[in-house]
């Protein structure tokens, strides 16, 4: 069956957010005199709030001090994209000009809250550009549960085995996966392990790269 709908996430894929998330819990570290290790910090990628503070409380072992750090690095957060807008990752647009041209619907499954989905893509133009959004605290289960991605099929009107999800991270393509969609991996930060890549159906460098990919896979030439 050939492709008929795109599903993208939206933080460390379409936006480069990760790198401002990693800048504001340093801060979170630096007044709160708790080290945050880079492989906590990349354990919450792709994750929703709530499963991010069970992280933390595991690590600082407090449900209570994890929700203030948790809330401090929002307000940092917000600072930082406040004073520089977020950028688009490389290719995004390039790809969406490409699906436009296919003729193919997008949707966006982040796992972001929805208030803060508006202000981190307010500069980005990319809502603009797709048919429908979910976001994380609209479903029941977060990555690398399915709900998101079954929701933004739904929302599309195409039944998930027709869609292509992008993705960076690990619960994101394990999240894709299991709602039966091609699951294709654009590697964020780090290296993917073993288990990401054994279940996602491509792996490229960037989303432009992926571009002669999802012609095939929507029946075009590769052009």
């Amino acid at each position: 069956m050939h492709i008929q709908a795109a599903i993208f996430d939206l933080d460390g894929l379409l936006l480069d957010t990760e790198r401002t998330a990693r800048e504001a819990w340093v801060q979170v570290a630096a007044e709160s005199d708790v080290s945050i290790p880079d492989a906590l910090v990349a354990s919450m990628v792709g994750r929703r709030i709530p499963d991010i503070i069970a992280l933390l409380a595991e690590y600082v072992g407090s449900a209570e001090h994890a929700s203030h750090l948790m809330a401090r690095s929002h307000v940092h957060y917000e600072a930082i994209v406040d004073a520089r807008p977020v950028d688009v990752k490389a290719g995004a647009h390039e790809l969406f000009d490409a699906l436009d041209a296919m003729g193919i619907p997008r949707a966006i499954a982040t796992s972001s809250k929805r208030q803060y989905f508006a202000h981190k893509t307010r500069a980005s133009g990319l809502p603009e550009r797709v048919r429908a959004v979910v976001c994380g605290d609209e479903v029941e289960h977060g990555k690398p549960a399915p709900d998101i991605y079954l929701a933004a099929a739904e929302a599309l009107g195409i039944e998930p085995k027709a869609c292509l999800a992008f993705e960076d991270s690990g619960p994101g393509i394990a999240s894709a996966s299991s709602a039966g969609m091609l699951a294709v991996l654009v590697p964020d930060h780090g290296e993917p392990s073993a288990a990401t890549l054994a279940i996602a159906s491509a792996v490229f460098r960037d989303l432009r790269d992926c571009i002669p990919y999802v012609r095939t896979a929507a029946g075009h030439a590769p052009g």
